[in-house]
């Protein structure tokens, strides 16, 4: 009875699998089993030559190993002891060859991974992962270990490549800093034409016009919020003026944080105007009733004529100036400018404004927020949570971060569970969106909240 592997004396290095084998003969009885023993406590046996066992598991130190062979009979032989040595792992080497540290995209970026990667004390790599943070994003499994990483959002991101070898030792390599910018959007922002260095006999004026931009951008016109249709038109109603010249400056700005401005002149005679009016609601959904309210009355008026479609045709006429105001339901979407007329007994025209409301389609308006969604499930798929965080409320955005920080590696499995998108509501600057997710007890609900900011923009305040 005797072992025949591994050889007395020979070395191994943790956890390497060891293997075992052994002869063994029997006077006139066939041999049953042959059982080994690693400094004397059983590991394991075999019933047929060579009496093939592995050993897994070794831990660093110096063992004896015996051999105990049981013939049919119940007849014992034992072999002579050997002595093996494992070692402690060793680690392989890995370092990653691309992308160089500080490197630059455009989102949607699509990365190349590689890496240079060895195992030592006689093992071979297995694989390479690559990771974004605590997040998985590729592996490979043959020199030069290449992966491709698709569709990254912009972000910053800290990659590190973790090796693993055949004897399963592994290593990980310095991280790699690597930005990915957001494509820079077509972003514009464009004063109706002849507003630019006009001069007004009143202390406000109505400052409109077009913007280029991506969905859910906002306007502001001096720091205050603009209506923006969905046709991309803009308009401020009765923006303050001092007499003289006075600066306006126009801004659109994206999700992103992208903008764009521009700087017109308008000059006001510093005169306020004989009459005021105000609109409730300048935006909405069609259909929309907005509220003309009137206010003045310094100067004797007549009659005042609503020209609410903005068509040139006159629809309401009042006597004076109505108590209770003057409501106009607008039907279909796009931008219109309302216009009112004061006139005097004689029908002199004595003033006359402009103003400009913007009619969604409900679909369209649906749809800027439904983006919001697909953003976010985007994001965390790619396994960024700061990214994603940046859609949420700036007062709800650091405790969101720092709860995607928590889920780390499974943000992808979290995005791909959140569930299905299936309709939604606004209501002014407040909207909710309703999503509906399968579990193993059937589909549940939930809401998201979103709330448009003072910059225009569409954000979730909670989910």
């Amino acid at each position: 009875m005797a072992i025949t592997a591994p050889a007395h004396g020979a070395s191994f290095v943790s956890p390497e699998p060891i293997a075992l084998t052994a002869t063994a003969t029997a006077g006139g009885a066939a041999i049953a089993s042959v059982a080994y023993y690693v400094d004397a406590i059983a590991v394991g046996q075999a019933s047929a030559s060579p009496y093939a066992f592995t050993w897994t598991g070794a831990q660093p130190g110096t063992y004896s190993l015996m051999a105990l062979a049981m013939d049919a009979t119940g007849g014992r032989r034992l072999s002579a002891p050997i002595t093996v040595t494992v070692g402690p792992a060793q680690p392989p080497a890995v370092a990653i060859t691309t992308p160089g540290n500080g490197a630059a995209y455009t989102a949607p970026a699509t990365i190349a991974l590689a890496a240079n990667a060895t195992a030592a004390g006689g093992a071979t790599i297995a694989k390479v992962e690559y990771f974004n943070g605590p997040a998985l994003v590729a592996s490979a499994t043959s020199a030069p270990y290449t992966a491709t990483w698709s569709n990254v959002v912009a972000g910053s991101y800290t990659l590190t490549a973790k090796a693993t070898d055949s004897r399963t030792a592994m290593a990980t390599s310095s991280p790699v800093a690597v930005t990915v910018t957001g494509a820079a959007p077509a972003l514009a922002i464009s004063a109706a034409a002849g507003l630019d260095g006009s001069t007004v006999n009143e202390t406000t004026v109505l400052v409109n016009g077009t913007i280029t931009a991506p969905a859910n951008s906002g306007v502001t016109v001096n720091g205050v919020l603009a209506t923006v249709g969905t046709d991309n038109q803009f308009s401020a109603n009765d923006v303050p003026l001092s007499a003289g010249a006075n600066a306006i400056t126009l801004t659109v700005t994206t999700q992103d944080g992208a903008s764009a401005s521009q700087a017109i002149t308008i000059n006001s005679s510093g005169v306020a105007a004989a009459f005021m009016v105000s609109l409730d609601e300048p935006d909405g959904i069609a259909p929309h009733t907005v509220t003309f309210t009137v206010s003045g009355g310094a100067t004797p008026v007549a009659t005042i004529e609503f020209d609410v479609d903005g068509n040139g045709t006159v629809d309401v006429t009042t006597q004076g100036i109505p108590a209770a105001g003057v409501e106009a339901t607008y039907s279909s979407a796009g931008t219109v400018r309302p216009r009112v007329t004061f006139k005097d007994a004689s029908g002199s025209v004595i003033y006359t404004t402009t103003k400009q409301v913007h009619i969604a389609d409900p679909i369209a308006k649906y749809n800027i927020l439904k983006g919001v969604y697909t953003d976010i499930v985007s994001r965390l798929s790619a396994g960024n949570g700061t990214s994603a965080s940046g859609l949420f409320v700036e007062d709800r955005r650091t405790d969101y971060q720092d709860f995607f920080a928590q889920i780390g590696s499974n943000l992808a499995s979290v995005a791909a569970q959140l569930g299905q998108l299936r309709g939604g509501a606004t209501t002014g600057n407040r909207g909710e969106l309703v999503v509906v997710r399968e579990t193993s007890e059937g589909q549940t609900a939930f809401t998201i909240h979103v709330i448009r900011g003072a910059d225009g923009i569409w954000r979730i305040e909670s989910m």
